[in-house]
């Protein structure tokens, strides 16, 4: 939801889990990443990708491609499906329309 602000006719965005659906898929990552004592260094250490990688997945700026996705859900100790559904949802809703 974007409202426009009064001065210089900027526009102010409230960003949400509905406007960015990715911030979900973040907040599942930093939760378990948490639940399992692990670091951003040590998660990305052990998918292969950078500590600014992590950061930017659970900020909900960038997902993991399809390929870590599953990674990181072995490494959470969970399912890509459970853990990136919103990825998955926007997949399979791209495919039925293909």
């Amino acid at each position: 939801m974007c409202l426009t602000g009064t001065t210089h006719n900027h526009r102010l965005c409230v960003v949400t889990e509905t406007t960015r659906p990715w911030l979900a898929v973040g907040k599942r990552i930093r939760s378990l990443r948490l639940t399992f004592d692990l670091t951003q260094e040590t998660l990305g250490r052990k998918c292969h990708v950078s500590q600014a990688a992590v950061s930017q997945w659970e900020r909900g700026v960038k997902l993991p491609a399809r390929r870590t996705q599953y990674l990181v859900a072995d490494v959470l100790r969970t399912t890509r499906a459970q853990l990136f559904r919103e990825a998955v949802e926007v997949e399979q809703a791209q495919e039925m329309a293909a």
